[in-house]
Formats: structure tokens, sequence, C-alpha cells
């Protein structure tokens, strides 16, 4: 099952994975929280813990998830995998190189580490950007140019145009038999 970690930054999206996840749990815990997330934010940052009492996906949990990683790829600023399963560091690692954003994988004595990782790198993307003031400048006289005579475009020439010669057929060596 899933657990959604509290405390964290707006733009974060924490989950904690517990014992077999299923496509219930992506169903009505992951998508749902991560679409209000992204109805606030223009990309999120994951944080995701799956402990010593994570025993895995079920075969419809793992299409969901592919299914769910695809259409949030680029949804997605960074990601914060805690965890000591094998397995899953290692899929983490071989992905990584493909994902947009920042994949980092953290050993579960370093979830502090991560946490502070995940949320102090990333600020809310949606958030309001002040423009800088213009300012405009006073206006000047403007300076005269000198005048540059327009370039005229050439009249072509009444003249006829000669024929290009056409090369000599090359003749044919003959073979000896």
């Amino acid at each position: 099952m899933f657990r959604l970690i509290k405390g964290l930054p707006d733009h974060v999206l924490g989950v904690e994975a517990r014992g077999r996840i299923t496509d219930a749990d992506y169903r009505e815990v992951l998508i749902p929280e991560a679409e209000r997330k992204l109805a606030r934010h223009k990309a999120l940052r994951l944080f995701y813990v799956a402990g010593k009492d994570f025993y895995g996906y079920d075969a419809h949990a793992m299409w969901d998830d592919t299914a769910f990683a695809l259409k949030h790829w680029t949804s997605f600023s960074g990601i914060a995998l805690v965890t000591d399963v094998p397995w899953l560091r290692a899929m983490a690692h071989a992905f990584a190189p493909l994902f947009p954003g920042v994949v980092k994988v953290f050993d579960l004595a370093d979830r502090r580490a991560a946490e502070k990782w995940i949320g102090a790198d990333a600020k809310p993307a949606k958030k309001p950007r002040k423009k800088p003031a213009v300012k405009k400048a006073a206006p000047q006289k403007a300076q005269q140019k000198p005048a540059v005579p327009k370039k005229t475009k050439k009249k072509k020439s009444a003249a006829p145009k000669r024929a290009k010669k056409k090369p000599a057929p090359r003749k044919k060596a003959r073979r000896k038999k």
C-alpha cells in the first residue's frame, strides 16, 4: 500500500511503499494526489520511500506505474528514491539517464539527507514571477542619418542567350575477344 508522507513542501509528492503495491494503490492514492499537486504546480519532485516492509508490485500495479511514468514523464523535475531493495535500486540507476530530471538513490539510513535534498533544491514551478520593471528611456532627438540611395535591381539585357555546347559523345572502347 502507498502512504502519503506529510510535512514536505507542497511541490514535493512524498510516498512510502509498504507491503505489496496494487492497482488500487495507484488509483486511490498516488494518481489522485499527483493530479492535485500538478494542478497547483508546473513540476513536482517525488520523494519515494520503499522500506524493509516493501514486498514489490503486482502485475497490474507495474502496468499502472509504467502508464503513470509515461503520462507524467516531464512532470517531475527530480526524484529521491530511498530504499535498500537491490532490484529497485538497480532499476532506478538503469532508467535515471533516460529521465529528464535528476534522480538520486539513497540508503534507508540516509532518509533525512534525501528529504533535505528533495525539498531544498526545488522551488514551486508555478510561483508567479515578478517581471522586472522596465524603465523607459527619455525620448531623445532623432539623429538624422545620411541618406543612402536604395539599391536598384539591374535590368536584364535583351541580348539573346547563348546556347551551351554539349560535350562530344565518348567513343566506346571495343573489347578484344
